[in-house]
């Protein structure tokens, strides 16, 4: 919309439709409004938007949620993760990270793997086998692709020699004489946030029922889940 001076971005008047390579309408139309999700506490309630709808989340199903949530193992506290720098770009944190603790950077460093075009086994590999994916809590996509590279990444190094051999390789580079088993892995997702409080509290409803689904995917493979909350540093 940048792109298209005087236009305005009316959720009400601007429409979203699919069109062919000749320019032909091959989808409905759909109002800017229906792709936006939203989320508003008030007061002791919760409410969000989805498809144009408001709608009322029942508080009992909303604690059963948080509660299960708060129940993952946090890890917080025994990886000690150095605070994110205000605008630091996830690739860069990583990457000092990796530096500082002496861990094998794996982000952006991708396997080609079966029907999957490129996959990432993790972003940093810690030297006692923590597979860790590190992602902004911006939103509840941003929080999607977090969760399914951990469960991917699971089920490949269950069911896909290549894969758990490709696992082994890139350790032993980096640890020739502490070879790391790829069975019974821990995944960590490391989620910056400058909100106060667990990320059991402060992550979207949305998010926290996407992350039980994908930490039954992971738990099915045989793997293990857990959580930790990285600080912002004060701009």
């Amino acid at each position: 919309l940048d792109d298209y001076p005087g236009v305005k971005p009316s959720l009400d008047q601007i429409h979203v439709a699919g069109v062919n390579s000749d320019g032909q309408l091959v989808t409905e139309r759909y109002l800017l409004r229906d792709y936006l999700v939203c989320e508003v506490s008030k007061g002791d309630d919760l409410y969000y938007l989805s498809y144009g709808s408001w709608h009322k989340a029942a508080r009992r199903f909303v604690d059963r949620v948080r509660a299960e949530v708060r129940s993952l193992q946090d890890v917080t506290d025994d990886l000690k993760l150095p605070a994110m720098k205000f605008r630091e770009h996830e690739k860069d944190y990583n990457a000092r990270v990796a530096e500082d603790k002496d861990w094998l950077l794996l982000d952006r460093k991708t396997f080609p793997m079966g029907g999957y075009d490129k996959v990432e086994v993790c972003d940093i590999l810690t030297d006692d086998g923590e597979l860790i994916a590190v992602k902004r809590m911006k939103d509840s996509a941003n929080m999607s692709h977090l969760f399914a590279q951990a469960s991917v990444s699971a089920g490949l190094l269950t069911g896909e020699q290549d894969y758990r051999d490709h696992l082994v390789k890139v350790a032993k580079k980096k640890w020739p004489r502490n070879p790391l088993s790829p069975h019974d892995r821990l995944f960590v997702y490391a989620i910056p946030q400058g909100k106060k409080g667990g990320l059991w509290r402060e992550m979207f409803l949305f998010s926290q029922i996407n992350l039980l689904e994908h930490v039954r995917t992971i738990r099915a493979t045989g793997h293990r889940v857990a959580l930790c909350k990285v600080e912002y540093l004060e701009a």
